[in-house]
């Protein structure tokens, strides 16, 4: 009896802890919608509180802000972050970017977009639990630029692929920010004890959300990032996550606004592409981006800007 006592015990401690930690999600909220309308006046895409204009190949688009379900493209981010404690909100413990994306095959990223492109099942994540957090952000982050390029063509689907693409980057931010939270880095989740293990698996990540972690991304940028609950709290983290965001969200507009023709590009976003094009015209960097591929080759042979800025921890001997 008192084994079964201590079992209830500490499931329900468990239970406790996860609905105390909650609040982090208002994180993703602030995150999201910073990057949207930053990333609106960067491009000089007209917004307002209640609507976003933009141009389209016969005429203007106008979304409501409210993209599905009455939320915001940061609440949208926010509902979709899910459980901080499962292997698809994480880093792979000791893996580089290039290992954690090897089992994204082209395969079946294209069978997930060949299953969701005619939204026959409305809105839903495509999350993979048992994969990692990197591999889950490239995979939504795809399906985004993907109905961004539908949406830039003619019919009367341009309206609704355009808000699929902002609605599908709303859940790739989601999972690009857990992977710049140190609580997110050190984990052990995904071996078979996990799920019994689930207290110490809430503690560790807690403990290294506040004990921060140095890290370095595939430019050679080195800073001390922290985790959850202190996302603004320390600017140099804040800056480095915020950065990745507005750099996703930047591949998503130019996709949709090479799709329409290169006279349609917004000008910072084409000085932008300078910085970043390694000398390919648009046409070639957005190819590259669109076309078919194992996950692991949009980093090391594509260089998907935003994937260069996710940090891997440094461990010195």
């Amino acid at each position: 009896m008192r084994l079964i006592s201590k079992i209830i015990l500490i499931l329900s401690l468990n239970t406790f802890i996860i609905q105390t930690y909650a609040w982090e999600k208002e994180e993703h909220k602030i995150l999201g919608n910073l990057v949207l309308d930053s990333t609106l006046s960067f491009c000089k895409i007209n917004f307002t509180d209640s609507t976003i204009n933009f141009h389209g190949r016969t005429g203007d688009i106008i979304l409501n802000k409210k993209l599905w379900n009455r939320q915001s493209f940061g609440n949208i981010s926010a509902f979709f972050s899910g459980d901080d404690l499962l292997q698809s909100h994480s880093q792979l413990k000791g893996n580089t970017i290039l290992q954690q994306l090897s089992p994204l095959s082209a395969e079946y990223i294209d069978e997930v977009w060949n299953r969701i492109k005619e939204k026959p099942d409305g809105i839903h994540s495509v999350e993979v639990s048992d994969e990692n957090v990197v591999y889950n952000y490239l995979l939504h982050h795809l399906i985004a630029l993907r109905f961004a390029n539908s949406s830039a063509s003619y019919g009367e689907g341009s309206k609704e692929n355009l808000r699929y693409a902002l609605i599908y980057e709303a859940v790739a931010i989601s999972f690009l920010s857990d992977a710049f939270s140190s609580g997110h880095l050190f984990l052990s989740v995904s071996d078979f004890l996990a799920p019994i293990n689930r207290l110490n698996i809430q503690i560790a990540h807690d403990y290294y959300c506040v004990e921060g972690a140095y890290v370095v991304n595939s430019q050679g940028d080195c800073w001390q990032t922290f985790g959850d609950k202190l996302l603004q709290w320390y600017p140099v983290s804040f800056n480095n996550v915020y950065e990745a965001a507005i750099i996703s969200l930047r591949e998503l507009f130019l996709v949709y606004f090479t799709s329409l023709g290169n006279n349609k590009i917004p000008v910072n976003l084409a000085y932008w592409i300078d910085t970043i094009g390694n000398g390919k015209t648009n046409k070639e960097l957005i190819n590259s981006w669109l076309t078919s591929a194992d996950g692991g080759n949009y980093y090391s042979e594509r260089k998907i800007p935003a994937l260069l800025r996710i940090p891997m921890v440094v461990f010195a001997a």
